[in-house]
């Protein structure tokens, strides 16, 4: 099963041509999810963006969790990751609509064989998700969910069959699973 998602960078604020000269003295502070494979590819399309402009960046590693709040409070100025309309459910957000990564959601099961067809094909099984990754929660709503702190946590869950399936973006399922060493079990 596979979901589009936009991962959009999403400022806190716009920096006016004067503030400019102090951002430069001063890093952009980025809050990045934690152990995921695609953040890699992310940072390096907004380090040169910004290098570009003459702004420093420093890119903090944090749970999804963690840095939603970081960022809704303003403790980092920007996150790396969220989903295309986030800021509907954190009004102190500013989505800067120009996406840098589009990535896709997927299934991943070990015990399981099966065609996920939308959400729905996944509600007879316990599926686990990661705690603050927005596109699974909701996908989820109502069904027998596990909530593990992060990637490696939910894959552990996942080869311990605390959980049936696995819902992450597809790019952080594969290279979970290669690192866990578990056979590729994603459900198209």
């Amino acid at each position: 099963m596979k979901w589009k998602i936009t991962a959009c960078l999403v400022l806190l604020l716009f920096l006016p041509a004067k503030a400019m000269q102090a951002t430069e003295a001063k890093p952009l502070v980025i809050a990045a999810f934690d152990g995921i494979s695609d953040s890699a590819a992310s940072e390096a399309v907004l380090r040169e963006a910004y290098s570009r402009l003459g702004v420093a960046v420093e890119f903090r590693p944090m749970g999804a969790v963690e840095a939603l709040q970081a960022s809704s409070s303003g403790t980092v100025d920007a996150e790396l990751h969220r989903i295309d309309g986030i800021n509907l459910e954190f009004p102190d957000l500013v989505q800067v609509p120009i996406p840098i990564n589009y990535l896709l959601g997927a299934a991943f099961s070990i015990d399981f064989s099966f065609r996920a067809i939308g959400w729905r094909s996944l509600q007879p099984y316990r599926v686990g998700i990661v705690e603050g990754i927005v596109f699974s929660r909701e996908g989820t709503e109502g069904f027998d969910v596990t909530v593990a702190k992060n990637y490696d946590q939910l894959f552990d869950m996942l080869s311990s069959g605390r959980v049936d399936v696995a819902v992450t973006p597809r790019i952080n399922g594969l290279y979970m699973l290669r690192k866990h060493g578990t056979p590729n079990t994603e459900q198209d």
